[in-house]
């Protein structure tokens, strides 16, 4: 039997989730995309992250319902797990369209180095 959601995020929770999601996207220098944030079911998680990568524009989603308890810690860690898959946006289109050209996935690849190391060092 599938579990009921029955918690539901409130506008403090939202306002929340955004200001960690910029947090971190500001942490891991990810300026070029223009994002936009959108609060609807997401099926099996609590957030996802879609990115059109042509055109530099992510979509953020904090999920609507929950199973569990909504809690603060809980939203920092779903702003900071959807950060992190804009992080790996490029890497993963580039397997999924199967475009992986050498020279870009190496550049790609020192690119989130860069990131982390930049993060890791502050």
């Amino acid at each position: 039997m599938a579990s009921e959601k029955k918690y539901r995020v409130t506008k403090r929770h939202i306002e929340l989730f955004k200001r960690r999601v910029k947090y971190w996207l500001d942490r891991l220098a990810i300026t070029e995309y223009q994002v936009y944030f959108e609060v609807e079911d997401v099926e099996g998680a609590y957030g996802a992250c879609i990115a059109d990568l042509p055109g530099m524009v992510a979509t953020i989603f904090l999920a609507e319902q929950w199973e569990e308890e909504i809690t603060d810690e809980r939203i920092e860690s779903t702003a900071r797990h959807e950060s992190f898959e804009l992080l790996m946006q490029p890497l993963w289109h580039a397997t999924l369209c199967r475009e992986l050209n050498i020279d870009w996935a190496n550049s790609q690849r020192h690119t989130i180095i860069r990131r982390l190391e930049k993060l890791l060092d502050k």
